[in-house]
């Protein structure tokens, strides 16, 4: 314990530049955190989906939706959300909303826009369709 209190005393600067980073990561991660919804796995997918009566909501363009997608899956592709959010989300701000994309890298990012439109029981797929595929549960295609 000695060493370590000499240690602080004799670095200063690196002493406080450590504090200073660790706790910009710990205020980082929990702003994320809270600003964006919760990753979710594919049985809580499923879960949310029969108990809660969630909505799931498929992330990718069309082609890809079109190949295999969750059953009763929204189509709404992350490239119209930021310009038609309010024309073509039309879910209860009250039931859980499950954002699913590819491999699971948009949700962070879309999860925040459903938040700042009030939703508040936000989820993402973590790993994406990859992951439901994973874990072998069916896809429907049109």
């Amino acid at each position: 314990m000695e060493n370590f209190i000499t240690f602080i005393a004799n670095h200063v600067f690196l002493s406080g530049a450590f504090v200073l980073i660790f706790l910009a990561l710990v205020v980082h991660e929990f702003y994320y955190r809270v600003q964006s919804g919760r990753r979710c796995s594919a049985q809580d997918l499923v879960r949310l989906s029969n108990q809660e009566k969630g909505q799931v909501v498929d992330l990718r363009e069309k082609s890809h939706f079109n190949e295999g997608h969750i059953a009763g899956a929204l189509h709404i592709p992350s490239s119209i959300l930021s310009t038609q959010f309010d024309e073509k989300v039309t879910l209860s701000k009250e039931a859980p909303v499950i954002l699913v994309d590819s491999q699971g890298e948009q949700g962070h990012s879309v999860s925040t826009l459903f938040r700042k439109k009030g939703f508040s029981k936000v989820y993402f797929l973590g790993g994406g369709i990859a992951a439901w595929r994973e874990a072998h549960l069916p896809l429907v295609k049109k």
